[in-house]
């Protein structure tokens, strides 16, 4: 709903003239305080037919299609072929209020806010982002000049508020996301270690999952692309060497390479994974790339990382036997 039809409605039903801009204004913790009382009295109007009915129409409920065995197992195998340094991190479904809007500049509309100055993760590379950075923030307390890489990866549940856009999409699914954050010492040596380290490690993964034969996912793509017009050379420095890596321990895969593609999200160089299921159909089932979220919470320019989700979900529903 607009805003501005929202504050017509809202300066018809209370009299007061600018009530949006005054509610917004008011110290978190009162607003806090107000929210959960309006709450409680609405809830005081709901009755168990409202329940059942929202459980039935409501998609942000709803459960999910697949059975988690699956990815449970799915993850298990992932793990295990991750390198060692990679920690394993369970996220709670909670982050920092504005997180998202803050650092990958997504609208506060479509992320799912709390009445506790919080917001449900919608995205997991946001969250491991923030204790990536905390994490590097200890090391450089310790040595202001620290490289220390830092290197995560966890399994979770997203929620979004906008509507999905694919039919086998949902509102809520499920991503297997890493990342790994460290120090700039020049030369791109990181970033094409890292690139071509993530890069392996999906196209180890994809052989696993069509290893057990509960999985068929043929053909895959990488897209390499570039969101910062002025890094052409080191994006033409870095694609070439990971064409060349790629190309000798996997002859069949296909790399394509796009110069240039803006991005919100993404800060210079980042790719995406397509493959065909056995329907034939050609789907978007994994992305990576580099971001400046590290940077912003470090407030240093010499901070790199580099992320990456693979949809265990989307695998799930439509690259099983």
């Amino acid at each position: 709903m607009e805003t501005n039809l929202i504050e017509s409605i809202l300066e018809k039903e209370t009299g007061l003239s600018g009530v949006v801009g005054k509610l917004s204004n008011i110290q978190p913790a009162s607003f806090q305080s107000l929210l959960l009382d309006v709450l409680e009295k609405r809830a005081d109007q709901v009755w168990i037919g409202d329940i059942n009915s929202s459980l039935k129409t409501n998609p942000y409920v709803k459960r999910c299609e697949i059975d988690q065995k699956s990815f449970l197992k799915f993850d298990l195998l992932a793990y295990d072929l991750l390198p060692n340094q990679y920690q394993s991190i369970e996220l709670s479904p909670l982050l920092p209020f504005s997180s998202n809007q803050l650092l990958a500049d997504i609208d506060q509309k479509r992320i799912f806010s709390t009445t506790r100055n919080a917001e449900i993760v919608s995205d997991p590379t946001m969250a491991l982002a923030l204790h990536l950075a905390q994490a590097r923030s200890e090391s450089l307390k310790q040595n202001p000049k620290s490289v220390e890489n830092v290197a995560m990866a966890t399994s979770h549940r997203i929620i979004r508020q906008e509507k999905p856009k694919k039919s086998w999409y949902t509102t809520h699914f499920r991503n297997f996301t890493v990342w790994v954050t460290w120090r700039d010492t020049g030369f791109e040596s990181f970033e094409k270690k890292y690139l071509e380290e993530h890069l392996t490690f999906f196209l180890r993964l994809i052989k696993k999952l069509n290893e057990t034969r509960e999985y068929n996912i043929n053909h895959p793509v990488i897209t390499l692309l570039n969101a910062n017009k002025n890094k052409k050379e080191s994006f033409e420095f870095i694609a070439q060497y990971l064409i060349e890596k790629l190309s000798v321990i996997n002859p069949d895969l296909t790399i394509s390479e796009c110069s240039e593609r803006n991005s919100n999200y993404y800060s210079s160089l980042w790719y995406s994974i397509c493959a065909e299921n056995k329907s034939g159909q050609i789907v978007n089932i994994a992305w990576w790339g580099f971001t400046d979220w590290t940077q912003k919470l470090l407030w240093s320019t010499k901070e790199r990382l580099l992320v990456g989700s693979i949809g265990s979900e989307i695998l799930a529903k439509l690259f099983t036997s």
